[in-house]
């Protein structure tokens, strides 16, 4: 696991200070409580991709729970994952949460 983060920790150096790019990373939903403080190292984030992982609804629900405070986020991109309705519905309420969020 030590590693993985390390290869997460690399990659979002290498992006845009204001997006989280973690796309096609094979994210697992026991990888997001180690994920989630990246998010705090990067200032005024306005994209999040974490598309085309592993992640199901338990994970989206705590990326969900974790992104309440991201007030500059406009896009919030989780496509190709194994996510229900579950998921899918803590995603929304996020949108609901922060106006501009897609």
């Amino acid at each position: 696991m030590k590693n993985r983060l390390f290869a997460f920790e690399k990659k979002l150096a290498a992006t845009n200070s204001s997006q989280i790019v973690l796309s096609g990373m094979d994210i697992t939903d026991e990888e997001i409580p180690d994920l989630l403080p990246l998010f705090s190292r990067k200032q005024n984030i306005n994209l999040i991709n974490l598309s085309h992982n592993k992640i199901t609804s338990k994970g989206a629900t705590m990326i969900a729970n974790e992104c309440r405070g991201l007030k500059s986020l406009q896009v919030i991109d989780m496509q190709s994952n194994n996510i229900d309705a579950e998921g899918a519905k803590a995603l929304w309420q996020l949108c609901d949460n922060i106006p501009g969020l897609r």
